[in-house]
Formats: structure tokens, C-alpha cells, sequence
């Protein structure tokens, strides 16, 4: 869900979509409606927001770009 999201610009619209895909798949998942108990088993689970783990792949990306032995100096 989450792949090239670490190159691509994303607008707050694209990420509460995707956050909303994440919750209705949790709610599915643990046969739940309640988004206070959703927001509980995100947290138990570690799926934080998805801006969050997008934040995270952006900077494995870029840390994993400057350690990369192609870099033209």
C-alpha cells in the first residue's frame, strides 16, 4: 500500500485516505467498530499513521541513498 510513497509527494487528502484504508482493515480484521477501539490495536500493533510510517520510509530512503556507494562526489 505503502510502495513508492517514500518518492512521491503525497497531499494530507491522499494520507487520511490511506489512514482510513488502514482503519477499515483493522476494524475488518478484529470484527470492530469502535475507532477508539481501532485507534487501541493500531497502537498494540505498531501501525502508528500513515503519514507517520510514510515520514519513516522517506528517511530509511534518503539514509539509505547517502550510505550508497554510487554517490557521484
Amino acid at each position: 500500500m505503502l510502495y513508492a510513497t517514500d518518492v512521491m509527494p503525497l497531499s494530507k487528502h491522499l494520507l487520511n485516505t490511506l489512514d482510513s484504508c488502514v482503519n477499515q482493515a483493522v476494524a475488518k480484521i478484529f470484527n470492530i467498530c469502535n475507532k477508539d477501539s481501532i485507534n487501541e490495536i493500531r497502537v498494540m500493533c505498531d501501525l502508528p499513521d500513515v503519514s507517520v510510517m510514510v515520514k519513516r520510509r522517506r528517511m530509511k530512503f534518503m539514509n539509505n541513498m547517502l550510505d550508497s556507494e554510487h554517490l557521484v562526489a
